[in-house]
């Protein structure tokens, strides 16, 4: 609100820089500048007597009055309104607030947090200077257009610059060729097949979904006859279920369950297997064969297949899983890329 009719073009800077965009992230003050020469000289109780009561309107108000455009940098009068639309008695710590000055750089920071509640009066009433004025958050200013086109050629630049690094470390984790996107977005097991043989994955991709899902059942059953349960009469009818699609029954309902039955049943071979991972120490096959299963189970065709491959694969071991690849590249008539 305007309440000082001297100087016109003052005035236009004033609600130029008061609504203008500050900052890298382009903040403004959501504000409707008025000027009424009837409320020339009009002290800030008069006008805020006036103004629409909070709430859904605003819960503070701004005046330019004489004191801003006679004053260095324009300060802008703040006025808080909560006490038009909240009780005092409900609200205690509305009572009494004093006006406070704030710069036109500052405005949109006030205005901003206040009516969104996003900070409370006095946080910026206890922030004025000495002499009583608000001059706002640290923030560079907003960019022009050159320079916002400069950093954007700069960043190009870096980032061509980087490309090859990139593209090298990329490459480094797919065994030198980048595989298909549908391969790149895998995560997990599903990843970590892919990364045992980009284009034995990048084949499983290229397959219909009933092609995958046949993979998956595959790998499932591999991994538990190579670990040797395969045929007990207690997992025969879950790989049953399983290639003719039908719900897992008891005791394979419960992976924990899994396990437990085949540590303690003594037709379960306890054979171990060295690991893909050298590092490792040797792995039990039982412990690698049971998730096959269940991941052959996953609802995602291509995902299932990845991943019961995968479980196969350790169960294999990493002397073994070549020949598993290739078994299935055969079983499956997969194509080459």
């Amino acid at each position: 609100m305007r309440t000082d009719f001297t100087d016109d073009d003052a005035w236009d800077r004033l609600c130029d820089e008061s609504t203008r965009e500050y900052g890298p992230e382009g903040f403004r003050a959501n504000v409707a500048p008025h000027s009424d020469p009837e409320w020339t000289g009009a002290t800030w109780d008069a006008v805020k007597a006036a103004a629409p009561a909070g709430g859904a309107e605003s819960s503070v108000l701004f005046i330019a009055d004489s004191v801003t455009f006679a004053s260095p940098g324009h300060p802008i009068l703040v006025v808080d309104l909560q006490d038009t639309y909240l009780s005092e008695a409900e609200f205690p710590e509305i009572a009494g607030r004093t006006p406070f000055r704030c710069f036109p750089s500052a405005l949109w920071e006030v205005e901003n947090n206040l009516n969104l509640a996003n900070m409370d009066w006095e946080d910026f009433a206890g922030a004025v200077d000495d002499d009583g004025v608000y001059r706002g958050f640290d923030l560079p200013p907003l960019m022009s257009d050159e320079e916002a086109e400069a950093e954007w050629e700069e960043r190009l630049q870096e980032e061509s610059v980087q490309a090859p690094v990139w593209l090298a470390a990329e490459l480094g984790s797919w065994g030198g060729r980048v595989p298909s996107d549908r391969i790149r977005a895998t995560t997990g097991n599903a990843r970590a097949m892919a990364q045992l043989d980009v284009d034995l994955a990048d084949a499983i991709a290229a397959a219909s979904p009933g092609t995958q899902r046949l993979i998956a059942r595959w790998a499932a059953r591999r991994a538990y006859e190579v670990a040797g349960f395969a045929d007990l009469d207690w997992v025969a009818p879950a790989l049953q279920a399983l290639d003719e699609g039908r719900e897992l029954a008891p005791p394979f309902d419960d992976p924990h369950r899994v396990f437990q039955m085949g540590y303690a049943d003594p037709r379960v071979p306890h054979t171990t297997v060295a690991p893909i991972e050298r590092r490792l120490p040797r792995f039990l096959q039982l412990a690698m064969a049971v998730p096959a299963l269940f991941e052959a189970a996953e609802p995602d065709p291509l995902d299932a297949a990845l991943k019961a491959l995968y479980a196969a694969a350790v169960t294999f071991g990493g002397d073994d899983y070549p020949n598993l690849f290739q078994e299935v590249r055969a079983t499956f008539g997969l194509r080459e890329f």
